[in-house]
């Protein structure tokens, strides 16, 4: 017994000196940090790289250190010296990583101060500020964004006999005698060929009398296009949320507001590190106007567009998306689900917008220079130019539309050439017969009848009488067919007769001024016409005799009116760059404005389906869709 009661005690004994012999298991976290080669990071918050320094240096920043995995580390120390100064000092740092260095000092030179920081595993980082005695500076250096460039300007500096710019293509500090640089350089200098939305750190050095170097603060430059951050707009009732295309080399965004296109613009937002802001301030504010810039880094304000909150929570009038590529969208056309458009640099475009907030190009054929389409059945009518493989020609296109992805140009036939003046700016389709408006050379007829081989039944009809022709109108009345034709010096009412072989033009009347466009109405007799700034109603039931019913000036006396388009008891008129109209035609002896859109490039046409208006915006500036119910009505 007593035996047992020795042995007992000496296992306990032994077993605790075994445990405590084991060393503690390894964790994730120790491995993670044993395998730490991350260094610390410094961020200077004040001042800028090449500021001027006082008597007493401020510097204030912050170290974040990472142990790998997106762990946080410690550091260890953080010290400072100004290089050929002063020895290595130690910093404090908050329990955030905050720091705040303040120096004395009674220098008279350009310096560097040499910050170090080391973490818990011997990672070290430097960062190099370089700093200007006071008068060594250039403080007035500034920048000036556009696209692809970068205007620089700043003010003489005293006695300096050249100026040399350090230029480093990215968020890295130039560096003298290694960074790329421009020699003998004179203010206003702009920077060319540059890659929009990149960054860009400039430095300027002059070279001043005693052999003194005079520096600016550095600048961080992105170039962009007025494009760039055009926003987006939903409408909705409690206010207007914005959307933009952000850039890596942007840290945060400002969103302008104004009730007018021509200003104030107020920074409603602040500083905005994202790409999205809901303008609560909207509501009930009535139709706002809204642009994006960057808050640093760029001097370039976007583009505008316009938006107002509903007033209603089922209005649908709202910008819905942005087709960019086009070059020169003159024309398009709608059916099934499919717009076409008539692009006068890029070609004979197919997008698909059964989708209408996300529009999708489908189809494509190079065809040159086409300003006009009309869409018949399973074919589209577009006018353009064809090379002959001598020399170009305006000529009338057969296109099948049958499948949408895949449009084939099933004939053409040649109006007549450069020197005819028969440059096809609109067409129309009635029955096997296409009416074209051919500028310099008045009014075709054209039998297309054989899509493969159309074939000119009457050419250059009143091209004295309508000077430049530049739209037509087609309307078949129970079997009398008849057509409008919209010229600078005259528009002038015919009617068609014949056979499609043969077919006879009858000018009934000429009595309607000049003007830029002519649209039948989608029920009756009544003729709307532009001429100047005034879009009209005409009576032509008796097409010798037509009566004016009412005009208007939707944008006023000094806008011209541009190409019509009808759309039940809408009529929608564009206005170049003063974007379109949209005119109440329920009674068209009194005719009425009920809504003007501000649209960013130049309004050539507007195409209205399915309730949406498909706007050619011009050249260089994307196709849009907005929604096409009228808020007045």
């Amino acid at each position: 017994m007593q035996r047992i009661r020795w042995v007992f005690p000496c296992l306990i004994s032994t077993l605790a000196a075994l445990l405590i012999a084991c060393p503690s298991p390894l964790t994730e976290d120790m491995v993670l940090g044993a395998r730490d080669i991350e260094p610390p990071r410094i961020a200077i918050s004040t001042p800028a790289e090449y500021s001027a320094y006082s008597r007493v240096i401020h510097i204030t920043g912050t170290v974040e250190d990472f142990a790998g995995a997106g762990r946080s580390g410690r550091v260890s120390a953080l010290s400072y010296e100004i290089l050929s100064h002063t020895a290595p000092k130690y910093a404090a740092l908050s329990s955030n990583g905050s720091f705040v260095i303040e120096e004395p000092n009674d220098l008279r030179a350009n310096i560097t101060v040499l910050l170090k920081a080391v973490d818990w595993n011997g990672n070290e980082t430097e960062l190099r500020l370089p700093l200007v005695y006071p008068g060594n500076d250039i403080p007035s250096f500034r920048s000036e964004e556009a696209s692809r460039s970068i205007m620089l300007s700043w003010n003489p500096v005293a006695g300096a006999t050249s100026y040399r710019l350090y230029v480093e293509p990215s968020g890295k500090t130039p560096e003298p005698g290694v960074s790329t640089y421009y020699d003998g350089i004179s203010s206003p200098y702009t920077l060319g060929q540059l890659t929009n939305g990149s960054v860009y750190s400039l430095l300027l050095e002059a070279d001043a009398p005693g052999g003194r170097l005079n520096y600016s603060q550095v600048i961080r430059s992105v170039p962009l296009s007025t494009m760039h951050l055009v926003p987006r707009a939903t409408e909705r009732y409690d206010g207007i949320a914005l959307s933009w295309r952000s850039f890596d080399s942007i840290p945060s965004y400002t969103v302008l507001r104004s009730a007018s296109t021509a200003g104030p613009w107020t920074d409603i937002s602040g500083p905005v590190s994202g790409s999205s802001f809901f303008d609560a301030g909207a509501s009930g504010a009535g139709r706002l106007y809204y642009a994006i810039k960057p808050t640093s880094r760029s001097s370039v304000v976007s583009d505008y567009i316009e938006a107002a909150a509903d007033s209603v929570s089922s209005r649908q009038d709202a910008p819905v998306a942005i087709f960019d590529g086009v070059e020169f969208s003159q024309r398009s056309a709608y059916k099934d689900g499919y717009l076409y458009i008539a692009d006068y640099y890029g070609g004979f475009r197919v997008l698909d917008v059964r989708n209408p907030a996300l529009p999708i190009e489908t189809g494509y054929l190079d065809l040159s220079s086409i300003k006009s389409i009309f869409i018949e059945g399973s074919y589209a009518y577009v006018g353009g130019q064809r090379y002959t493989g001598a020399d170009w020609v305006f000529a009338l296109f057969v296109v099948n539309i049958s499948t949408p992805g895949a449009p084939s140009i099933a004939g053409w036939v040649d109006l007549g050439d450069w020197a005819s003046g028969a440059q096809p700016e609109s067409v129309a389709v009635l029955g096997n017969l296409a009416l074209v408006a051919a500028f310099n050379n008045g009014l075709y007829v054209v039998d297309v009848t054989n899509k493969a081989a159309p074939a000119v039944r009457i050419s250059g009809r009143d091209k004295d009488l309508l000077g430049q022709a530049y739209d037509v109108s087609v309307q078949n009345r129970s079997g009398t067919r008849i057509v409008a034709v919209a010229g600078n010096a005259a528009t002038a009412l015919y009617t068609l007769t014949g056979t499609d072989g043969s077919p006879t033009l009858t000018r009934n009347s000429s009595s309607i001024g000049g003007g830029d466009s002519v649209a039948f109405a989608s029920t009756g007799t009544v003729l709307y016409a532009t001429s100047g700034s005034f879009l009209r109603a005409w009576q032509t039931s008796n097409p010798a005799s037509p009566a004016s019913l009412s005009s208007i000036e939707p944008a006023g006396p000094s806008v011209a009116m541009g190409k019509l388009t009808v759309s039940d008891v809408r009529v929608f008129v564009a206005m170049n760059i003063y974007g379109y109209a949209v005119a109440d035609a329920s009674n068209p002896s009194a005719l009425r404005t009920a809504f003007v859109r501000s649209v960013p490039g130049a309004t050539k046409h507007v195409a209205v389906a399915a309730g949406y208006a498909f706007v050619s915006t011009g050249q260089d500036y994307p196709f849009r869709i907005y929604g096409a119910n009228d808020p007045s009505a």
